[in-house]
């Protein structure tokens, strides 16, 4: 025991870097490494081998270390406190140590030998690194004053092409402005055709520019005259309507129907339309509103299916001046164009029959 307390002295704690720390190691505990590995000591909680060098064994907190769970204690009666190396077990080792325990700390004690001397290799190997790279700073060195000697030459090449070419220049000087006076010439001449070119350019787009001025203002008045004649027109059709359904003489009818395509051009009024307005109605404002909605597609004009061949019926009930029975029926046709009926309901019966009249006509009829 006295001889395990000496060793136990001579545990040293080594830091991360390789420096003994202060104080030495106060557990007097082994514990046996994972897979028999070697022994080891505590040291706050965790479990670090014990590595023999020339100064004693000691501990390195910077190497391998285990948890306490992994590691199993070694008995204080079956085991010393401090292991010996391979071959002296039979001289030194305290009694109750046995042979297999000898072998277990010999293949701990010949790894850690081997660690070692591949530090001390390691070591070797990073004198001979650092010696490399000294001498490689100094033929970086050398390199660098054989390039700042390079680059002088250079400079002074450099200067010397550049008087030469200032001889070459001089000596072409004469020649040169030469040239470049007839170029100027050459480019003046060719400016002074482009600058004729776009002036008759420009005369010509202002003669078309009054041109088309004057055709809009043609435009302007003859449409403006188009539109008094057409309200003109417009206005002789509601009082022809008008005088016709107060009792007109037949021949205004004739005048009428001349007249409805110019005013309503896309509407094709079937003339029989004009006998019912004629016979039923007091007043035709109603109904002309209507026929001018059909002519200008108005979308808001609601309309639903009643036969076949594309006839359509107006949803309004259009009023006579008397009643709201007046009805009207369109299909579209080529071209835009739009085919209407104006028919007046006298009971359910009499518009059915109308329906189907209208479902047998051809698409072709007018």
């Amino acid at each position: 025991m006295r001889d395990n307390a000496v060793m136990n002295d001579r545990i040293q704690i080594l830091d991360k870097h390789g420096a003994p720390l202060a104080r030495l190691l106060a557990d007097e505990n082994r514990w046996h490494l994972p897979d028999g590995i070697g022994v080891g000591v505590k040291y706050s909680g965790q479990i670090y081998p014990l590595v023999k060098t020339a100064q004693g064994w000691v501990i390195r907190l910077g190497g391998h270390r285990y948890a306490q769970k992994d590691c199993r204690p070694m008995a204080s009666a079956a085991a010393p406190e401090n292991p010996q190396p391979v071959g002296t077990a039979a001289t030194s080792a305290p009694k109750g140590m046995g042979p297999a325990m000898t072998g277990i700390e010999g293949q701990w004690l010949a790894k850690a030998e081997q660690v070692e001397a591949q530090r001390v290799e390691s070591v070797a190997r990073q004198q001979q690194a650092s010696k490399a790279m000294a001498q490689l700073h100094g033929e970086l060195a050398d390199a660098r004053e054989e390039q700042a000697r390079l680059a002088g030459r250079v400079r002074h090449l450099e200067a010397d092409l550049a008087q030469l070419q200032q001889r070459l220049r001089d000596d072409r000087r004469l020649q040169k402005s030469e040239n470049t006076v007839a170029d100027l010439r050459g480019q003046l001449t060719h400016a002074q055709r482009q600058v004729a070119a776009a002036q008759t350019v420009a005369k010509q787009a202002q003669e078309a520019r009054k041109t088309a001025e004057a055709r809009v203002t043609a435009n302007k008045s003859e449409l403006a005259q188009q539109r008094q004649e057409a309200a003109a027109l417009e206005q002789r059709l509601k009082i022809c309507l008008a005088g016709t359904a107060k009792g007109a003489r037949p021949e205004a009818w004739d005048w009428f129907q001349a007249i409805l395509p110019v005013v309503w051009p896309r509407l094709a009024i079937r003339a029989e339309s004009w006998e019912m307005v004629s016979r039923h109605c007091t007043r035709v404002d109603a109904v002309l509103r209507v026929l001018q909605a059909l002519h200008d597609e108005d979308p808001h004009q609601a309309a639903f299916s009643i036969a076949d061949h594309g006839w359509r019926e107006v949803q309004d009930h259009i009023a006579t001046g008397r009643d709201d029975r007046l009805r009207v029926y369109w299909r579209p046709r080529p071209e835009r164009r739009i085919e209407a009926v104006i028919y007046y309901k006298t009971d359910d019966e009499a518009q059915q029959a109308f329906h189907r009249a209208l479902s047998r006509e051809s698409v072709g009829k007018a």
